[in-house]
């Protein structure tokens, strides 16, 4: 009986995964019963243990977030954090003791799924962006963001709070954009191997609003991740049509992204007011970068203090009492977290335990540089960097897209690498 149960707990879990990431913001349901169901089905029998080191990280990053509340003074907080990031157990489990029936065909049609899905919230957002687009693009030059839909209103629905802000009720812009860049990784390895159209429609689909919509961490992740794969090529094949072709594609599509869409325009504009805001020539206050900025060096006097951390539940209050200390030009409204996860479990649980992810994620890129598994080197170059920008384990979404995208992406297989 209990052998019946475990092919469909698994695939079941993955699909609510692939449904959470969407509907996270209407309902947790999908991500946490996802999770538990993939966790179930690792405790089933018939038991085949597979060698997977990441896996193991992953849980290791949990356990030491765990001991950190033998200093955490804020057991509540701890608490909460801990139970939140229950699937960086559940789904590292399941990669460890997948079903044996589980094959390639389901995967691709599960990755299908929730790209397919991905892109259906692409366009309705696209849609409401051009409803509203003067509107969203001053809230771009303020900052702001192209919000994108919740999934669950009227797609010409979005309520505005003031001339430049928008309640961005849907999926948070900067995982979107992360989902999008592992989709369109994921679709160009699929098209490539079995030419069919649909992974060329959805890859353009994402590749086309991820431009417009601009969010930094997954432009920044997805063009990190391609000069890894064109590095590969140069180095590895014997032909560089390969590093021409994504050459092109990194020049070519910023240009025209610019001069097409006013969306992008904004956005650059309000960077570079950034940078001027870093190097002191305005307020760091409501600008993006230069609150990030801010919080980095803060975080920073926090670990020179404590490099073993603070405790899991005691971060948030050692940032504010150290924004304090720092007497920081931010406004108490603007004094974010580190949003640099490397930053922000250094600060939780230590130097160790941040340094144990900046290995699992160099160590994944030089494994499957040597492989090579070149859909997995594009995925783990992309969290790597986007890592510095987003405390992506802070949130029931990035702990649920992180193991999930590392592990279970690639298990649809992938074309062979080119000739050496």
């Amino acid at each position: 009986m209990l052998q019946k149960l475990k092919l469909p707990f698994f695939r079941t879990g993955i699909l609510l995964l692939g449904t959470g990431f969407m509907y996270q913001q209407v309902t947790p349901f999908f991500l946490s019963v996802g999770s538990i169901l993939l966790g179930l089905s690792s405790l089933l029998p018939p038991y085949h243990f597979r060698a997977n080191r990441y896996a193991w990280i992953i849980l290791l990053i949990w356990v030491m977030n765990l001991l950190s509340g033998l200093w955490s003074e804020n057991i509540h907080d701890w608490l909460q954090v801990i139970v939140r990031q229950l699937a960086l157990i559940l789904i590292p489990l399941a990669a460890l003791n997948p079903p044996d029936k589980t094959g390639n065909s389901f995967f691709k049609k599960a990755h299908l799924y929730w790209i397919s899905l991905a892109a259906v919230f692409a366009i309705i957002s696209l849609f409401r962006y051009l409803l509203y687009k003067n509107n969203i693009d001053l809230a771009l030059l303020e900052s702001g963001a192209i919000p994108i839909w919740d999934g669950k209103s009227w797609p010409w629905h979005l309520t505005a709070i003031s001339s430049s802000k928008f309640q961005e009720s849907g999926i948070n812009h900067i995982y979107f954009s992360l989902i999008q860049a592992v989709a369109l990784f994921y679709c160009g390895f699929a098209w490539s191997k079995s030419k069919k159209a649909i992974w060329l429609v959805l890859g353009i689909i994402h590749l086309i609003t991820i431009h417009w919509f601009l969010a930094r961490t997954g432009i920044i992740g997805l063009y990190f991740g391609l000069l890894i794969l064109m590095l590969w090529h140069w180095r590895r094949s014997k032909s560089n049509k390969y590093v021409w072709i994504g050459l092109g594609f990194c020049l070519i599509i910023p240009l025209v992204s610019y001069f097409s869409f006013e969306a992008v325009r904004n956005k650059v504009k309000n960077s570079m007011e950034d940078l001027q805001a870093i190097h002191g020539d305005r307020s760091i206050n409501h600008r993006s970068l230069a609150m990030r900025v801010e919080a980095w060096k803060t975080a920073w006097h926090i670990l020179k203090k404590h490099p073993m951390g603070v405790g899991l539940g005691d971060a948030d209050q050692a940032m504010a009492q150290q924004y304090n200390e720092d007497e920081s030009m931010l406004w108490l409204e603007n004094r974010i977290p580190p949003h640099n996860q490397y930053l922000e479990i250094a600060i939780a649980s230590g130097w160790p335990n941040a340094l144990l992810l900046l290995s699992l994620l160099i160590g994944g890129i030089l494994d499957y540089w040597r492989k090579p598994r070149l859909l997995k080197l594009a995925i783990y170059s992309c969290f790597l960097v986007a890592l510095c920008f987003e405390s992506i384990l802070q949130t029931q979404l990035g702990i649920c897209l992180f193991p999930f995208f590392l592990l279970f992406v690639n298990e649809m297989g992938e074309p062979k690498a080119p000739e050496q």
